[in-house]
């Protein structure tokens, strides 16, 4: 028997359907996105912290990822646009947009990552954007 077993303690309900979920490991927090493109950032208890309308209609949320030290979040959307989100105050910090759909967002601390062959990743064309913002990179990938 293994003493790492999850069990579930309560269920709740949303208005519209989930599209994703990104829990934050270093504060209380579970971000959802829905298919009508918003965002909204809950404590673990369920308490609603702020919600994000979509920055354009139509849109929907393809990546959402949590800056390392859990205070600002990235959202990226399906027409290109993303955002940088101070989670204590829903404040847009930074918005930008690049060429087409976003499919993954992430944040790293060496953007430049050397692969087997030496070649770094962002040198192969895989990443659309990387942008630094202090400490972190942000990379967005299509």
């Amino acid at each position: 028997m293994s003493s790492n077993a999850m069990r579930q303690l309560e269920e709740r309900h949303v208005a519209n359907e989930v599209e994703m979920m990104v829990w934050s490991n270093r504060m209380d927090l579970l971000a959802l996105s829905n298919v009508r493109g918003e965002v909204a950032l809950h404590r673990l208890t369920w308490q609603r912290v702020w919600s994000l309308t979509p920055p354009s209609e139509g849109c929907t949320v393809k990546g959402m990822a949590w800056r390392p030290d859990g205070k600002v979040i990235a959202i990226g959307y399906s027409t290109g646009d993303f955002l940088l989100v101070d989670v204590e105050n829903a404040e847009t910090l930074h918005n930008g947009h690049v060429e087409g759909e976003i499919t993954c967002v992430a944040w790293t601390q060496e953007a430049h990552t050397a692969n087997e062959d030496g070649s770094s990743i962002a040198d192969r064309g895989r990443f659309m954007s990387q942008r630094h913002f202090g400490l972190h990179d942000l990379v967005i990938m299509k």
